[in-house]
């Protein structure tokens, strides 16, 4: 079943706040918007959902049930909205949230998408150079007669003649296309933004989105009247990796029993972020700490995803200046091994 992109979930959350200000029932006016859209997922969820709502079923249960790939922070969302009374309130968040992590991911997924540029550059230079430079250097290799070919020429020379074959190629065209993939599928994208919190250096970058995230929607919901218990619950949904899901469904199940939850902050979370959420519990002035907490930890993001990229890009540097440096190596240390009756021949 293919998602909702975040383009359409802005899209469908700026509509249902636009409704919900301009005082228009739900079913007429997603009826309105279906007529306004092109063929697609879009318009077949609001044809759907219109039809679902008019017989009776919440709003967030007909998103839910649409079977069109609705993603799970809209409906903890409106679910919230209609707990608390103020579906406008939070409808208009749900844009801004919706930006927010797209940006959030937008930044994440570049951190790795640069690397994968370079690494397909290379691989295309290193093909360019095995299919069209090492054989030339072979055939000149074999014709300097009792010479010893250098190991790494060897190398160089039995890679160029496996991308020769029909394997090499294969493998190679693999590769690339799944390099291309990276690169430009919405599909690999989702693949990567799930993995992505498991890469070493990575881990940090997905901890601080998820609790700036995390964060502010427990202050849009806690402050709108939605209680804690609901509040954590739905924010689990809009969570980036399974740990963070996992820690605030737990909060949830403890705040419905009247526990304290401020100590269940574990992981990667900052420690001053984890400490303020505390104090807050035990003050009562929880939706505030919540968002001063999300700002703290964007402008976190911030710096460390800039600084990451600062990290990455000489790194990426020394190996293309490794493999580079390695190959030009191979195809040079003939000329040193050639016998001196070669080199001058054409002297005497």
């Amino acid at each position: 079943m293919s998602r909702l992109t975040w383009k359409d979930t802005e899209l469908l959350a700026r509509e249902l706040a636009s409704f919900a200000r301009a005082g228009i029932p739900i079913p007429d006016g997603l009826r309105q918007l279906s007529l306004s859209l092109s063929p697609g997922p879009l318009q077949k969820l609001a044809q759907t959902v219109a039809t679902q709502v008019e017989q009776g079923m919440p709003l967030s249960e007909a998103l839910s049930a649409s079977g069109k790939g609705v993603r799970n922070e809209l409906i903890a969302l409106v679910r919230c909205g209609e707990m608390s009374g103020d579906m406008r309130g939070l409808l208009d968040f749900a844009v801004e949230h919706a930006r927010r992590i797209e940006r959030h991911r937008s930044a994440l997924l570049t951190v790795l998408i640069y690397p994968v540029f370079v690494l397909a550059m290379l691989i295309l230079s290193m093909a360019f150079v095995f299919a069209t430079i090492i054989p030339i250097i072979e055939i000149r290799v074999e014709e300097l007669v009792g010479m010893e070919i250098p190991r790494l020429t060897q190398m160089m020379i039995d890679l160029s003649r496996l991308l020769d074959g029909p394997l090499g190629v294969a493998v190679l065209a693999i590769v690339l296309l799944a390099l291309a993939g990276l690169l430009f599928s919405g599909a690999y994208h989702d693949w990567l933004q799930r993995v992505i919190g498991y890469l070493p250096g990575f881990d940090i970058l997905v901890s601080l989105s998820d609790t700036a995230v995390s964060m502010k929607f427990l202050a849009s919901t806690v402050s709108r009247g939605v209680p804690l218990p609901d509040a954590l619950a739905a924010a689990s949904l809009a969570v980036f990796t399974t740990q963070s899901r996992t820690m605030l469904g737990s909060m949830a199940k403890a705040a419905a029993q009247g526990h304290k939850v401020g100590p269940m902050l574990a992981g990667r979370i900052p420690a001053t972020a984890a400490w303020l959420f505390r104090q807050a519990e035990e003050t009562g002035s929880l939706a505030a700490a919540c968002a001063g907490i999300a700002s703290y930890c964007e402008d976190r993001f911030d710096r460390v995803s800039k600084r990451s990229l600062a990290i990455l890009e000489p790194v990426l540097l020394l190996c293309v200046s490794l493999v580079v440096g390695i190959t030009l190596l191979s195809i040079y240390l003939p000329i040193f091994r050639i016998p001196g009756c070669y080199l001058f021949a054409g002297t005497d």
